[in-house]
Parts: structure tokens; sequence; C-alpha cells
């Protein structure tokens, strides 16, 4: 009886919190996307995560890099002016995207959804969702990182993440 209640308990939050709880096959709550919300800092770049996520030290030279035990959050900054074929340095976001993905040497489709431009790779049972920005003086790439089961799980939760990017100026 117990169990049930506590069911029918979270099947409520879970509506009521439209998303902020998810549920696999054994009902497990994921915390790492309950939370209050938190800003992260990458140069010029914030992000809102929640607090569940942690500033972690980056070997490979990230502008930020933010975990939790199942997502990592990479951000990647260019400087325009490194950019060889954008000499005026004002390519969309879409543009610096797909100048990025023709880098990787690798066939991946540059999406658009509620005005961020995305794609999206698997790799070593891990998905990476990635999403450009531009600011004045740098184009950035914003990767979700998730493990491949887990992954629909996080996916509303990293749209989310990816409208929350803003630039200080």
């Amino acid at each position: 009886m117990k169990k049930h209640a506590l069911i029918s308990l979270i099947l409520i939050l879970s509506t009521l919190l439209s998303g902020c709880f998810t549920f696999q096959n054994d009902f497990k709550l994921d915390a790492d996307v309950v939370g209050e919300a938190k800003d992260f800092k990458a140069e010029e770049l914030t992000i809102t995560l929640t607090d569940q996520f942690q500033t972690t030290k980056s070997e490979r030279g990230f502008a930020g890099y933010f975990t939790t035990n199942y997502i990592g959050v990479i951000v990647e900054r260019c400087a325009k002016s490194d950019i060889e074929n954008d000499v005026s340095g004002n390519m969309s976001e879409k543009e610096f995207l797909e100048y990025y993905v023709d880098s990787l040497e690798q066939e991946y489709s540059v999406e658009e959804k509620d005005g961020l431009f995305y794609y999206t790779k698997t790799q070593n049972n891990n998905v990476c969702r990635v999403f450009s920005y531009c600011s004045d003086d740098a184009y950035w790439t914003v990767q979700f990182i998730t493990k491949q089961s887990d992954f629909l799980m996080y996916e509303n939760n990293f749209f989310d993440w990816a409208k929350s990017v803003r630039f200080q100026a």
C-alpha cells in the first residue's frame, strides 16, 4: 500500500514540476536536474544550470567544464580572428556550427529548434548535443554530454539550459 502511495505521489509531482523528475524502468529519481538554478561562468559566457553541477578543472583548455555524476557540460571559445574563412567576423551561429561540423570531417546534420542551432553526435556509448553561439569577439560551443542510455531523460533539460546562455558585455 505504501509503495503505491509513494508511486502516486511521485507521478503527481512529476506532472506538476513538468520535467524536473524523470523515471527509468526502476522509477529512479534524477537528482542531476533537481535543484536550485545556479549560474556558471566561462569567461564572458554565463549559463544557468542547477546547483547539482560543479566546476571541474579542464586539462584540455576548455573555457568552462561543469559536471554532475551523469552529465558533462563543456564550453569552448574560438576567437573570431582565429577563423581563416571568416574575414569579416560576421558568421551567424548556424554558419559557424556548419563550419565547425565541416572541420570534424564526419557527417553531422545541423538542426534548429527554438532559435538554437545544434548537432548531435554519438560516440563511445555517449551522446553529445552541441549548441553554437556568437558574442562580439568569439564563437562558442556548449556541449552537453551524457550516456546514450540517459540521453532522452536529459534532452529537454539540455534545451532549457542552452536557452539560458548569455554574454556579459
